[in-house]
């Protein structure tokens, strides 16, 4: 391609004809935005303009502009209402933008809050006003909602949601996967739509910087990073704790996270005698949580369901080994035996028997957290995930 095609192709983004898109999703954000946030759409926002519906951190609706345009929520304590406030919120502000020509596309960043943005689309085309949609798979959208909470009539429960998520997915315009496993699973039910697939957002340069010589993982510790939910699977490595202390007797976990699950976990530690032995620390920025990577031994992910496991990708680039299961896109990220070792969902002895051996053999668990260090340098990176935008947004465009 030649300079002055190049030229004309960064205007196209650059200039007045650019794409004008909504992202609707769960997130919770803060004002002003936490410098990961802050990186990211700084990033976005040349791709095109941004507008954000979201949840803010507390009971406060908010309105701002940081790079996008921020539109938050107030944060509702039960789950149930901030979903309906979610969905009637992105119903109403997505037909009133859509109609009045305001917006071009939405990013639906789950299925769920595919719904609004689907319902927009096709009320919108009977206005004959087009607007694209673009859902996200960020996990097993069929699977994980039991595993987040115990909830009445489970079956029934599931396949509402299921039927709600495949009419969505059919109602999309291009859907975005963040690993083989999602993208397996949108091929099942959509297989004309176009997939693009990439991962979600690191701030891996932070977390590949060169530690001070001070810092080196002397401790035996074992890290968790997650939400404390019963999916990411806390109990069985609890369990597991407890056989590796009886052979390292040194070894303590520190769980790094939030969730209702926290009770529950806490009273485990106690039955099982590890009280002094685990450690729960509430969630922290990523400069802090890049340090107590450095500080750990390796990093375990025991989730019974997951869509790809960004902390695996945050500690390999410490120069730490993973541990996880073989769920989801897990297997993406870890070769077993190469930076890290992959165990069976739920299976605890396999678990113990990978922690014990990584803390008996530091010189080796050096040389695979080595290895998941250049793994990550290579394969991740915030230009590939705006490129991965771009993809999204061309395909857009290309269909208005």
């Amino acid at each position: 391609m030649g300079k002055t095609s190049m030229r004309r192709c960064e205007s196209e983004w650059e200039g007045s004809n650019r794409l004008r898109v909504l992202f609707v999703g769960g997130t919770r954000y803060t004002q002003s935005l936490n410098p990961t946030h802050a990186r990211k759409f700084a990033e976005l926002v040349r791709l095109a303009e941004l507008r954000v519906l979201a949840f803010s951190a507390d009971c406060r609706p908010r309105r701002f502009v940081e790079h996008a345009d921020f539109f938050l929520l107030p944060l509702w304590p039960v789950a149930f209402l901030r979903h309906l406030e979610l969905t009637v919120a992105a119903l109403f502000m997505g037909l009133a933008m859509a109609l009045t020509g305001r917006i071009d596309v939405i990013v639906a960043q789950s299925p769920y809050e595919g719904l609004a943005a689907a319902l927009v689309r096709l009320i919108s085309r009977l206005w004959r006003r087009r607007v694209v949609l673009v859902t996200e798979i960020h996990g097993d959208w069929e699977e994980s909602p039991l595993l987040y909470r115990t909830v009445r009539f489970p079956r029934l429960y599931q396949e509402f949601l299921r039927h709600l998520s495949n009419w969505v997915l059919r109602h999309s315009d291009v859907v975005r996967a963040i690993s083989s496993f999602t993208t397996d699973k949108v091929c099942r039910i959509v297989p004309e739509k176009p997939i693009i697939v990439f991962p979600t957002y690191t701030d891996i340069e932070l977390f590949l910087e060169e530690p001070d010589e001070s810092v080196n993982p002397g401790e035996a510790m074992v890290l968790f990073v997650g939400a404390l939910v019963y999916l990411k699977g806390e109990h069985r490595l609890l369990e597991a704790m407890a056989e590796v202390r009886r052979q390292q007797p040194q070894a303590h976990l520190v769980i790094i996270g939030q969730g209702d699950y926290r009770d529950q976990l806490e009273r485990q530690v106690g039955s099982l005698g590890l009280t002094g032995a685990v450690e729960f620390v509430a969630p922290m920025s990523q400069v802090a949580l890049r340090d107590y990577m450095r500080r750990c031994r390796l990093l375990v992910l025991p989730s019974l369901s997951e869509g790809l496991g960004r902390v695996l990708i945050e500690a390999m680039a410490c120069g730490r080994p993973v541990i996880g299961t073989r769920v989801g896109g897990i297997p993406d990220l870890i070769q077993d035996g190469v930076n890290g070792y992959l165990v069976p969902p739920g299976e605890v002895a396999p678990l113990a028997d990978r922690i014990v051996y990584l803390l008996a053999h530091p010189d080796e668990a050096a040389e695979m957290g080595a290895r998941g260090r250049t793994f990550v340098a290579e394969t991740f990176s915030t230009e590939k995930y705006v490129a991965g935008y771009r993809q999204v947004f061309e395909a857009a465009r290309r269909l208005l």
